[in-house]
């Protein structure tokens, strides 16, 4: 090791060590500030006290103490056992986990990927994107963290961060704790179409969608109704409006049943509904379609249904189509058509009983 000192060796700008380890020190054997010396060689460089440079090249081994600024590239592992100290206007980031003044951000993963950490620490945060809420492991298991909101019913998924709660029949929405304001989708069952001679389609059920209904706690337990569709008609039934389908103060009205003729040349008339029932041909003129939105409300649940057409008889008898959400029925149509037999052809009557081919 080469030691130098103020009494050893002074007035020197640059020094070549020839061992291992170059030293600086004063003569009480205290480590001295160095300034404006170029180290050029060296293995091992031990230096006691604040060290200034423009920078440096290369690995560094061993403990650092003190302050370090400027811009860090370090790879491999690296350990600091004082903590590590940013500026308020700065963060620590590692890919879509951050560290900033103000706030922590857990960045996404979905359950395969949660799944994946095997040997996961106990205490371990992350947010759950197929779940939608963040989650802890306890050393056996995740965990959701409470919640100030919490509901159950129907069957229940995640998308988009929210949580969604489907009912195909009547059920009932339970808010467990806490208060909150939910969207909406409200279906009404479709109707029954006409039957009979050209009966028209039977109209669609009200659909009703929008955001901002308040529910709690208290009451906490709210009916979902699910209406179911109506029944078709034929030569001696008449057709049946759908079901209504509730839910807090949102009501979707059922279709409007389709109208049909009976045997016996009995008109039954189209209803109104969520959206309206398509009419039929009639007897002796045609049944015009119904009303849809009916009742009304804002936007529109629904659209009528389709005229019935009769003429020119006898071969123009169509229903109309039932109304749905997306726009009023059809009317009825229909279709000229003529056949055209050539001359050279002509209708032989076979006998009867026919030639046997024995």
């Amino acid at each position: 090791m080469t030691i130098i000192t103020p009494t050893g060796i002074a007035g020197i700008t640059s020094i070549t060590s020839t061992g291992n380890t170059l030293q600086f020190q004063n003569a009480s054997g205290n480590a001295v500030n160095v300034s404006g010396v170029n180290v050029t060689s060296g293995t091992d460089i031990n230096v006691s006290g604040i060290v200034t440079a423009s920078g440096f090249v290369g690995n560094l081994s061993g403990n650092v103490t003190g302050n370090v600024s400027g811009t860090v590239n370090s790879t491999g592992l690296s350990t600091f056992s004082g903590g590590i100290q940013v500026g308020a206007t700065t963060s620590i980031v590692i890919g879509d986990t951050f560290i900033k003044r103000g706030s922590v951000g857990l960045g996404t993963t979905d359950t395969t990927g949660r799944n994946a950490g095997v040997g996961t620490a106990t205490g371990t945060l992350v947010f759950n994107s197929s779940t939608g809420s963040v989650e802890y492991y306890s050393g056996t298991n995740w965990n959701q963290l409470a919640r100030n909101f919490d509901a159950t019913g129907g069957t229940k998924t995640f998308a988009g961060g929210k949580t969604i709660h489907t009912f195909t029949s009547t059920g009932t929405f339970t808010v467990n704790f806490g208060n909150n304001f939910v969207d909406y989708l409200v279906v009404a069952g479709g109707a029954g179409g006409g039957g009979g001679w050209q009966g028209g389609g039977g109209g669609a059920g009200g659909f009703r969608t929008g955001t901002g209904i308040p529910v709690n706690s208290s009451p906490g337990s709210y009916t979902v109704t699910v209406g179911g569709g109506g029944a078709g008609g034929n030569d001696s039934a008449v057709s049946s409006n759908g079901i209504d389908s509730i839910f807090s103060t949102i009501t979707s009205t059922g279709g409007g049943r389709g109208a049909g003729e009976r045997s016996g040349f009995t008109d039954n008339p189209a209803s109104t509904g969520g959206s309206g029932g398509g009419g039929s041909h009639g007897n002796p003129g045609p049944v015009n379609g119904s009303a849809g939105n009916t009742p009304p409300v804002s936007p529109p649940q629904g659209n009528a249904g389709g005229n019935g057409l009769s003429s020119p008889a006898p071969l123009a008898l169509a229903g109309g189509g039932g109304g749905g959400a997306g726009g009023a029925g059809g009317a009825g149509t229909w279709l000229r058509f003529r056949v055209i037999v050539p001359s050279a052809v002509r209708m032989r009557r076979w006998p009867s009983p026919l030639p046997s081919t024995a």
